[in-house]
């Protein structure tokens, strides 16, 4: 799909832009906490390709879009450092970051890659508490008289 595209249904999505980078629809998503957001980034090759990502980002606690702002100002250069690295593996080219859009916040916003993703580490986390619960003893209960 063309950039163009994607960002035009982006736009559709979320037409509005908060200070703290939060793109949403409705004034009622400025209040609300969210357990995962998506970051929105156009990057730029040296061979003058571009290309749009979205990335997801959860955590286990809630942030208000300011603590997503303040989380992304700490680890942003670390995660685009990952990011650029990883786009240089696959497609070969030097790329650098030309714009973040911003961070949308819910699971509308997810990929179906990201959703297959994180069932499948779910499912994995599952796996590995029926294991560790199969070693544990059992109890046992003193019968009645």
């Amino acid at each position: 799909m063309k950039i163009k595209t994607q960002l035009e249904q982006l736009q559709k999505a979320a037409p509005k832009r908060h200070a703290t980078g939060l793109l949403y629809a409705k004034k009622e998503e400025l209040k609300r906490r969210y357990s995962k957001v998506v970051l929105h980034t156009i990057f730029h090759s040296v061979e003058q390709t571009h290309m749009y990502r979205a990335h997801l980002f959860a955590r286990d606690e809630a942030k208000t879009p300011q603590q997503w702002h303040d989380w992304f100002a700490e680890h942003l250069t670390k995660i685009h450092k990952k990011v650029l690295s990883g786009l240089h593996q696959r497609t070969q080219k030097l790329w650098q970051v030309q714009r973040i859009i911003g961070f949308t916040g819910g699971p509308k916003f997810e990929s179906k890659d990201s959703a297959r993703r994180e069932a499948l580490a779910k499912a994995a986390k599952n796996d590995k508490l029926k294991s560790d619960n199969a070693s544990l003893p059992k109890k046992r209960h003193k019968a009645k008289s």
